[in-house]
């Protein structure tokens, strides 16, 4: 049992915690059923943010959870809202593996929480990105991701997406990060045309 093997090594110190957890969490996606949600609640108790990217690393696409229990995508959801990805409390801070959590977070959230066609995940995108609460550097973040196109191609012309343009060119005037400003003009490139 590849579980008790892992929770061997952990207990006897041949594997840092981290890993342990890690390694879980690569082993969601070839546990049966019944042990899914276990392995969720034991990587969820754990506090463990590398667990998190890894398990949304992996959920990209809503063929990635066709096998999770309901109760498992109950649990999926919960430790993914938890552990949504956070920026700096200092606005100039702006980091590129920051932004690629960000977009893999924001991705699998809206494959749990916006469901199996591109429509309703692209929806749940919007739905998050909207919210007030959202930092703009989140906004950047999955704009300038390669997933991107599709939620521009159906967003692109609406007063929502406008909104959204204007929180991040208003976020670039005020702090003054190059990389940041360097994205914001990227996706100038890909929504000139609405």
């Amino acid at each position: 049992d590849s579980e008790a093997i892992l929770l061997a090594a952990k207990n006897g110190k041949y594997i840092p915690e981290t890993e342990y957890y890690g390694e879980l969490s690569h082993l969601l996606w070839l546990a049966p059923t019944d042990r899914q949600k276990a392995i969720i609640e034991t990587v969820r108790n754990a506090q463990d943010n590398f667990s998190a990217e890894i398990i949304a690393g992996r959920l990209q696409d809503s063929d990635a959870v066709k096998n999770f229990s309901p109760e498992s995508l109950k649990a999926l959801r919960e430790f993914l809202q938890e552990r949504e990805p956070r920026f700096s409390s200092i606005s100039n801070d702006f980091d590129i593996v920051d932004t690629v959590k960000y977009a893999n977070w924001l991705k699998s959230w809206a494959i749990l929480n916006g469901g199996n066609d591109a429509n309703s995940i692209n929806a749940a995108v919007m739905n998050q990105l909207s919210n007030s609460h959202t930092d703009p550097r989140q906004i950047v973040s999955y704009l300038v991701s390669g997933d991107s196109d599709q939620f521009i191609e159906k967003f692109g012309a609406t007063a929502a997406f406008h909104s959204l343009e204007e929180r991040i060119d208003s976020y670039a005037d005020k702090n003054k990060n190059l990389t940041f400003q360097d994205f914001v003009v990227e996706i100038r490139k890909k929504t000139k045309k609405y």
